[in-house]
């Protein structure tokens, strides 16, 4: 077959809109099968990756604010395997290991170009493979073999501890909560709506049972967010109806789950009953706010290049740390990290590289604010979605390493390139 023909099979209208669906299989089974997140990731880039030499756009002469979006966007996605790279020749370190995460974003770029560049109708794809993926992770978890790896109280799987599993059922679940109000417009609303309700519910379920506080955040901003967009629509009974509906559905939540009101009080108690002077208690909140003060010390003796992995080699803390924090706290965050993306990322690998990092949630933000207010019916459906999976991310950043694990990473990856070449298309 000569090139010609390969490039007449791969601009077909099927082979076009196959490849655009297999890049949006990654939710499926994320919190089920092990690499699977991973392994779409690869696959996905690789055949973006052919696809753009092949297949021609067909979306074309983007507006200078696009454009400048997308320069953005690849600046953003590749930034954190450059500073990553640097600093770890600067300390003359450097192992392939230390750019695993990184890399994962830039295998990330050539799928957002793809999606950017075509026309077909990428978002359904996606807000289905997410829903009906959060309620086969639900069914999968009813299964009597289904034996979670980490405490049996608390759900999780057999490689995903409580709070990843917990923070991406959130996000699955908001999700699916943010294309209800999008979908009654399609052709198939009705059925769209019942199984985007299903999988909130699922997911929200989900994340109760995980006992895990990560993320829980996003929910009040995510409605405050949505009350600001659509500030000038809403008129006061509108409001009155939307504040009691939000009020009554977050008591009822909290009375009618004892899993919800033990999390706040405990979350409470230990906000209040921590110490700053001696060392500081042990509670899971106590350790948390531990790890952020021995990060600042680590941070301001090193601030540009970092101390490298610090679970393969761990370097001497600064002297005042032990002043504060107990040899087990020390141990627990050289070992498995600060519980912060931004703080583990600066300690390991400077402050710039936490910068990158940090780019990696604000520039997709940024897109999606902008696309909130396209001509385009799917950039803004795009956008809505796109704030509430990468605000449950971000949030859930704060207390826990989301870039660390290569699944929850590349599931960051994928559908945030996904969303943001939705967002940054011509207006159709």
């Amino acid at each position: 077959m000569s090139l010609s023909q390969v490039k007449a099979v791969a601009n077909s209208l099927f082979c076009h809109r196959t490849l655009i669906f297999l890049l949006c299989i990654q939710p499926l089974f994320v919190l089920t099968v092990k690499s699977w997140s991973s392994g779409a990731l690869v696959l996905g880039g690789l055949a973006s990756l052919i696809a753009t030499t092949l297949l021609k756009p067909t979306s074309t002469d983007h507006s200078p604010g696009k454009t400048w979006q997308y320069h953005t966007f690849l600046l953003s996605f590749s930034l954190l395997f450059i500073c990553v790279g640097i600093t770890g020749l600067l300390r003359q370190d450097l192992h392939v290991a230390h750019l695993d995460s990184p890399a994962r974003f830039l295998l990330a770029i050539p799928v957002f170009i793809l999606i950017r560049r075509s026309t077909i109708d990428a978002l359904t794809a996606l807000t289905i493979t997410t829903a009906a993926g959060t309620l086969l992770t639900l069914g999968y978890q009813m299964l009597p073999s289904s034996k979670p790896r980490w405490d049996a109280d608390r759900m999780s799987s057999h490689f995903a501890d409580p709070l990843s599993f917990g923070y991406i059922s959130l996000a699955f679940a908001l999700l699916a909560l943010t294309s209800i109000s999008q979908t009654k417009h399609h052709k198939h609303g009705p059925k769209l709506v019942a199984l985007q309700g299903l999988a909130f519910a699922a997911g929200l379920y989900m994340n109760i049972q995980t006992q895990s506080r990560t993320g829980w955040l996003a929910i009040p901003v995510l409605a405050a967010i949505a009350f600001y967009v659509n500030r000038k629509s809403v008129t006061l009974r509108k409001f009155s109806i939307f504040a009691s509906a939000f009020i009554v559905s977050t008591l009822a939540l909290y009375h009618g789950s004892e899993i919800v009101q033990k999390r706040i009080a405990v979350t409470l108690d230990e906000i209040l009953n921590y110490s700053f002077e001696g060392v500081a208690p042990e509670t899971s909140v106590g350790l948390r706010l531990t790890f952020l003060r021995i990060a600042t010390d680590m941070i301001l003796q090193r601030p540009l290049l970092g101390f490298g992995d610090t679970q393969a080699s761990k370097p001497e803390v600064p002297a005042n740390v032990r002043e504060y924090a107990s040899d087990f706290a020390i141990d627990f965050a050289l070992s498995a990290g600060f519980h912060n993306e931004i703080a583990t990322t600066a300690v390991q690998y400077g402050v710039f590289s936490a910068l990158a990092a940090a780019l990696c949630f604000a520039v997709p933000l940024s897109i999606y604010w902008l696309g909130l207010r396209s001509e385009s019916y799917m950039s803004r459906h795009a956008a809505s979605l796109g704030i509430a999976f990468t605000l449950v991310y971000m949030i859930s950043s704060v207390s826990t390493e989301v870039f660390g694990l290569k699944y929850t990473v590349s599931l960051y990856a994928m559908t945030t390139a996904i969303l943001c070449g939705i967002v940054t298309r011509n207006d159709q």
